[in-house]
């Protein structure tokens, strides 16, 4: 991969190695040319004095042709006298080349050391070494090299040899230091070890500089993604490189979140429900424009506490409460609420648990349905509906009673005209008046019914009690047929007008059996609910007349007053339950009375 294509962070580990490594390696090489250029001043100068010892050595060879002869002490002296003049003459003519010289000459005819310079403490120390080494390689030439105090010294030790005979031994010494070449070499040393410090500095204050750099750029993006917890609508800035594409994705990812946020604001304000949002500490996080018209909520009020969001009073902070602290969640609880002097106002409330990816609570939900004007206009329905059936009902009730006053007007004016009235003629009379009390009754439920007492009550009971009257009354023709379901739920009822609806069911059925039949009573549990199913075999309802069973006055009987179904259809409604009607005709038909189990219903 090319290293442009490399990724910012890749490139700054480079850099940084970089720099700390190319430091080393010139502090490494610079050792090394010190060493070699150390190793080259001396060699240089061991050349040019080996050189010198050479020359030493055919001087010393050329004038012994003109030493004098003779063995007394006298020729000794004079020996001695001239090998020291011929040493004096030669360091005298090389002594701007080699300033500090030492150069000697040990002879051994003369058992004699002559010596031009300050060497001679030194050489008196290392000479029995050499003469032993030389003694044995006459043709070997020795140098060594020495560190003293006062400086790096280079010696050259070569013998002497004339006629094939070794006649001496030849040195020559140089201090470095005196010559200034150990001052070179220190020269070199301090600029090479000034330019590894220098590259050392460089290299480190190269890689705190880069170092800072990103972490410059790290606290940056931090303090950017700390400003946007607060505020989406911030734009990161600065960046360059893989710093500057993450400070876009931020800034690309605060602008998507941005839209999100306006779209659930959006969203929420287009639900009619008044929503709010808590998290696990009761801190509110949401709630729309619904809220704070339907609840009352707090102007202010995201970030604070639950309990001082919603006026004084108020259920639903207690209601948020439960949800998250006891798990307790409502559905569709019906609830009045009067917040300030916005009138009381009917809701159905729910709560939720708010869960995360991980599926963690986060939070709870609060959701209030306003259903104060579905009310109102299902009681404006009603009341329409009962005003159509007024109409029906004066219609009925003057048919209804003109019948029995017309009976009771002809049996009153026979009695008038008769002696001894019959007994038969008073019991007529008598089943006319109850004929009209019943009607009077009826109507009296259809126009103002008796409230409801729910209490938990059995169903099967209920229907025990219903059928005993009949199984008292009825002809032995109609069999009734229990089909029971045991341990059902207790039901939310009314019994008395339950049993008043089953009772009104029963003698329909009755009715439509006159020669004999079979009569079902069941009872059971589905999809939730209790039902009760009252089937007989009698002729069946035409389809025509489904529609109209619970019309005011609806009947298909001579004498039937079409009030029992619409007093039976009113209770069950009132009971927060249904009927439903089954019928063939040529083979009877079936009632369905569903009914709420207790504890099931919406307060």
């Amino acid at each position: 991969m090319p290293i442009a294509q490399w990724g910012r962070r890749n490139k700054l580990l480079l850099l940084i190695v970089a720099l700390l490594t190319l430091p080393v390696l010139l502090t490494g090489y610079m050792l090394l040319q010190i060493n070699h250029a150390e190793e080259y001043l001396v060699q240089h100068q061991r050349v040019k004095l080996s050189t010198l010892v050479d020359s030493l050595d055919k001087t010393l060879a050329r004038d012994m042709t003109h030493l004098p002869a003779g063995s007394s002490g006298d020729a000794s002296r004079e020996q001695t006298q001239f090998l020291n003049n011929t040493l004096k003459n030669f360091v005298s003519a090389n002594t701007r080349e080699f300033p500090e010289l030492e150069v000697g000459f040990y002879s051994y005819d003369l058992h004699t050391m002559i010596v031009k310079g300050t060497a001679g403490y030194y050489l008196g120390r290392r000479f029995p070494v050499m003469q032993e080494e030389i003694n044995r390689d006459t043709e070997k030439q020795l140098m060594n090299i020495n560190g003293r105090r006062d400086g790096t010294v280079i010696e050259i030790y070569k013998p002497f040899v004339l006629n094939g005979q070794v006649k001496g031994l030849i040195w020559g010494t140089e201090n470095l230091n005196l010559t200034g070449i150990q001052d070179k070499v220190n020269a070199i040393k301090h600029d090479a070890y000034a330019v590894i410090l220098l590259s050392l500095l460089l290299g480190l204050g190269g890689s705190v500089v880069l170092i800072r750099n990103f972490i410059a750029g790290v606290h940056n993006i931090k303090a950017g993604l700390r400003t946007l917890e607060r505020d989406l609508n911030h734009t990161l800035t600065g960046g360059t490189g893989e710093f500057g594409d993450i400070v876009d994705a931020i800034n690309h990812l605060s602008t998507q979140l941005v839209k999100a946020q306006k779209f659930n604001e959006i969203a929420l304000a287009s639900i009619s429900d008044a929503v709010v949002a808590v998290d696990n500490d009761g801190l509110v996080i949401t709630a729309n424009p619904a809220a704070h018209r339907i609840l009352g909520l707090n102007a202010g009020c995201l970030g604070g506490s639950v309990d001082e969001a919603f006026p004084p009073g108020a259920p639903f902070p207690a209601i948020l409460r439960d949800a998250l602290n006891k798990g307790e969640l409502l559905k569709e609880k019906r609830l009045s609420w009067t917040p300030y002097e916005q009138g009381t106002r009917e809701l159905l409330v729910s709560t939720a648990h708010l869960i995360n990816g991980r599926r963690r609570t986060v939070g709870a939900v609060l959701n209030c349905l306003d259903i104060t004007e579905s009310i109102r206009l299902q009681q404006q329905v009603h009341l329409q509906e009962r005003l159509a059936a007024l109409g029906k009902l004066v219609a009925g009730v003057a048919h209804e009673i003109r019948n029995p006053l017309t009976s009771i007007s002809g049996y009153t004016e026979y009695l008038e005209k008769a002696e001894n009235p019959s007994p038969r003629s008073w019991r007529n009379i008598n089943r006319e008046i109850n004929r009209l009390n019943m009607i009077v009754e009826k109507l009296l439920f259809f126009a103002r019914p008796a409230e409801a007492r729910f209490v938990h009550g059995n169903v099967n009971s209920l229907v025990e009690t219903s059928l005993q009257f009949f199984l008292e009354t009825s002809r032995d023709k109609v069999t009734v047929i229990r089909e029971l379901s045991p341990n059902l739920p207790p039901a939310r009822m009314d019994p008395a007008q339950m049993e008043q609806a089953l009772k009104n069911i029963l003698f329909n059925a009755y009715q439509v059996m006159p020669e004999g039949g079979r009569l079902t009573v069941g009872t059971g549990l589905a999809d939730g609910m209790l039902y009760i199913d009252i089937s007989d075999t009698g002729p069946g309802i035409a389809p025509a007349d489904l529609p109209h069973l619970f019309d005011p006055f609806f009947t298909t009987r001579a004498r039937g007053t079409g009030l029992g179904l619409t007093i039976t259809h009113e209770i069950v409604k009132a009971h927060g339950g249904s009927i439903e009607v089954h019928s063939t005709p040529g083979r009877g038909t079936t009632f369905r009375i569903y009914l709420q189990p207790a504890g099931g219903e919406n307060a």
